[in-house]
């Protein structure tokens, strides 16, 4: 493959070249190298851009890149091996050496483990994620992938740990399917960018009205879009707001909680409404800023 790599000419991202192997990828070489490990390296070595096929692969049931930065940038697309039924545990720096990765995906992958691609700010180049087997999506797998600008969360789906989007402020709209049971707290917190979450109908664990997510029945308000506007009206059904429901919510004026919520978890809100709602003369009301940040400071009407 080295061979073939250097004789081509020297290309750019938009033009890779399709590498297609089928090796084992754990194992090790004369120079004491796994086969992946050498694969970068010729890559490294090359420096040609590339489509990297490695669906024919063994070795890795559990996908791990490893942290070490040589030949990763040269690669454009990523076909994990069938065989991987999962993606590592994450480090917050897992994937930050794919900075010119644009399409990632593999056929047998079930399970994102936690942080898999945590703190990958190039994500900014990613136009396709694409795991159509996924069950589970780990806690905190995409957190602050800020460039990450559409996620399609497949059929399938039963868990959306906590932070698994969190701070993912390219995504302006989240589609979650029948499937999914379990979402975390916080799942989709801190996206500054996000306007509206939308649940299938025949969900039969979460809801959503006006691109806010709630529980099946309404009576828990689970996560406000981190970029909507406006004034916001609490409906009466809602009794709990959870953890980091408004959390960084920027663009929010106005609060109206109606006598129905008995239950403000911390960190609902950002800014000092949990204190105000609290204090002598707080409860129930509409509580307004004029500094709608993220730290503003709340008055009661």
């Amino acid at each position: 493959m080295a061979n073939f790599l250097v004789t081509t000419s020297t290309n750019t991202a938009d033009n890779p070249i399709p590498v297609k192997v089928s090796i084992d990828l754990l194992m090790v070489n004369i120079d004491l190298y796994s086969q992946w490990s050498s694969l970068l390296n010729i890559l490294n070595i090359a420096q040609r851009y590339v489509e990297l096929d490695l669906s024919d692969c063994t070795g890795m049931t559990t996908f791990d890149p490893g942290t070490d930065s040589a030949g990763k940038e040269w690669i454009v697309s990523l076909v994990l091996p069938n065989i991987s039924t999962s993606t590592s545990t994450g480090s917050f720096a897992t994937y930050n050496y794919f900075t010119s990765l644009k399409e990632i995906s593999g056929t047998g992958i079930k399970t994102l483990g936690d942080y898999s691609f945590a703190n990958h700010t190039d994500f900014e180049t990613i136009v396709s994620v694409d795991f159509p087997a996924l069950t589970d999506i780990g806690a905190g797998a995409f957190f602050l992938c800020t460039g990450l600008t559409n996620i399609t969360i497949p059929d399938g789906v039963t868990i959306i740990e906590d932070d698994a989007f969190g701070g993912c402020d390219g995504l302006t709209s989240v589609n979650i399917p029948a499937s999914v049971n379990k979402i975390g707290y916080s799942a989709f917190g801190l996206c500054e960018g996000l306007q509206t979450i939308n649940v299938d109908s025949n969900n039969a664990s979460f809801s959503s009205e006006n691109g806010i997510l709630y529980n099946k029945n309404f009576t828990t308000l689970m996560q406000y879009p981190g970029g909507k506007e406006g004034a916001v009206i609490i409906p009466n059904s809602v009794s709990t707001i959870a953890r980091g429901a408004f959390y960084n919510c920027s663009n929010i004026y106005s609060v109206t909680i109606p006598p129905s919520v008995i239950t403000i978890e911390d960190g609902a809100f950002s800014g000092d409404l949990l204190e105000k709602y609290f204090d002598i003369g707080g409860g129930p009301g509409t509580y307004t800023t004029t500094d709608p940040g993220k730290y503003p400071i709340w008055t009661k009407e």
